[in-house]
């Protein structure tokens, strides 16, 4: 995507990862700092509902554009969305 059409050449990839997650491992990830200390970046991971997400997401143009796209493709049933889900026994190797 290109967050500022005609103002700059930024250009940002969207990317699918989905990966089911216990409660627990879910709870560890609240509010846990993140990002590349020796490029300056302090992010904190937010957990969000999902359906909840479009008021967050619409204070950040990526994470609203990455929503948008996911639900247009999935209403659309397209073939990429069908078989994301990585099973946990696959993912612990």
């Amino acid at each position: 995507m290109y967050p500022s059409p005609g103002g700059t050449d930024e250009y940002i990839k969207i990317f699918l990862w989905e990966k089911e997650l216990e409660r627990k491992e879910l709870n560890e990830l609240k509010k846990k700092l993140a990002g590349t200390k020796t490029a300056g970046e302090l992010v904190t991971v937010k957990i969000a509902n999902y359906e909840q997400l479009w008021r967050i997401a619409a204070r950040d143009s990526k994470a609203l554009a990455a929503w948008s796209l996911y639900e247009a493709l999935k209403r659309k049933r397209h073939p990429d969305l069908t078989d994301t889900r990585v099973s946990r026994k696959q993912t612990d190797n």
